[in-house]
C-alpha cells in the first residue's frame, strides 16, 4: 500500500470524526496516514474523535500512529487533554465550517417567506421528538424537519428529505428556532446567529459541549424537557461572534505553518 500512496509534499488527515470508528466498529490506520513512510510529513486539522473514552487496545492503536504526525490541530478541547495524556502535542481550531463566515455561507441560502420550528436530528431520541412538538406547539407555527433519511418521515415535523445545500442552510438560517443534537447544525446556527436549543446525544456529545463552551453558549443545552421557554430565550451572539472572529486568524495561522505557507 505504501507504493501506490500518491506523490505528495505534506500528507493531511481532514476533518470531522476521522478517528472515529469504521462501520464495523474498528479502527483503520489509514485515517491515521499509516500509508506514509517516515521521511513524509503528516499532520492532521480540525481531526475529531467523537469521543474520549478508549479502551487500551484503542489508545495504543491511536498512540502508535498519531505520535508519527508533524503537527496535529484538533476541534475539541476533550481531545487536546486526551492526547496530552498520551505524550502528543495538539492544538485546538475551530471546523471548517466555521472557518467561513456566515457572509460567505449565505452566498448560498434563500429567504423563507414564512414562520417555522426546524427539527436537525442525528441521533433516535424521543425526548428531542417531545421537545421539539411542544416548541412548535408554544409558537403556533408549523414544525419542520430536515433529514438525509427518509425514515424520519415517521417522526415529529414534515421532512425535508436530502435538501440540497441551499436548502439546508436557508431552513437553519431562517429558522424561528433550531432543535438540534448535531454538531454542525448548532456550528451553522452559531454562525447564522439563528436561535437554538441543543439536545445533547447519549454519545459524540464531546464536539456539542465544547463548540457551546468555546462560544459561551453552554446555556443553550435542554437540562429539563419541561423548559420550552429556552427555545424563546432571546439569545445574544455578539460574545460567540467574537470567538469565532479571533478563531479564524488563529485556524489561519495554523494551517498556513502546517503546510510551509506565509500568510
Amino acid at each position: 500500500m505504501k507504493d501506490a500512496k500518491p506523490a505528495a509534499d505534506v500528507y493531511m488527515t481532514g476533518s470531522d470524526q476521522v478517528w472515529g470508528p469504521v462501520m464495523d466498529g474498528t479502527y483503520d490506520s489509514a485515517y491515521c496516514l499509516s500509508f506514509t513512510g517516515d521521511s513524509d510529513k503528516r499532520v492532521a486539522f480540525a481531526a475529531s474523535f467523537g469521543r474520549t473514552n478508549f479502551s487500551d487496545e484503542v489508545q495504543e492503536f491511536f498512540q502508535k500512529w498519531l505520535s508519527r504526525y508533524d503537527n496535529i490541530a484538533v476541534r475539541e478541547d476533550s481531545a487536546i487533554q486526551m492526547l496530552n495524556s498520551w505524550g502528543i502535542k495538539s492544538t485546538q481550531v475551530i471546523d471548517p465550517t466555521l472557518m467561513l463566515d456566515s457572509s460567505y455561507w449565505g452566498n448560498f441560502t434563500a429567504s423563507i417567506n414564512k414562520e417555522y420550528i426546524l427539527v436537525y436530528q442525528i441521533h433516535n431520541d424521543k425526548k428531542l421528538d417531545r421537545y421539539a412538538k411542544a416548541v412548535a406547539k408554544k409558537a403556533g407555527i408549523p414544525l419542520i424537519r430536515v433529514s438525509a433519511f427518509f425514515h424520519q418521515f415517521a417522526r415529529s415535523g414534515k421532512l425535508k428529505c436530502c435538501p440540497d445545500i441551499s436548502g439546508f442552510l436557508s431552513y437553519i438560517k431562517n429558522a424561528k428556532c433550531l432543535i438540534t443534537d448535531s454538531f454542525h447544525g448548532t456550528a451553522f446556527a452559531i454562525n447564522f446567529n439563528t436561535p437554538f436549543v441543543e439536545v445533547l446525544p447519549d454519545v459524540t456529545s464531546t464536539r456539542n459541549v465544547s463548540i457551546l463552551r468555546l462560544t459561551g453558549l453552554t446555556d443553550r443545552v435542554l437540562r429539563d424537557e419541561s423548559d420550552v421557554e429556552l427555545a424563546f430565550k432571546p439569545i445574544d451572539f455578539s460574545f460567540a461572534n467574537q470567538v469565532l472572529e479571533d478563531k479564524r486568524k488563529e485556524g489561519m495561522a495554523v494551517l498556513s505553518e502546517m503546510l510551509g505557507v506565509k500568510q
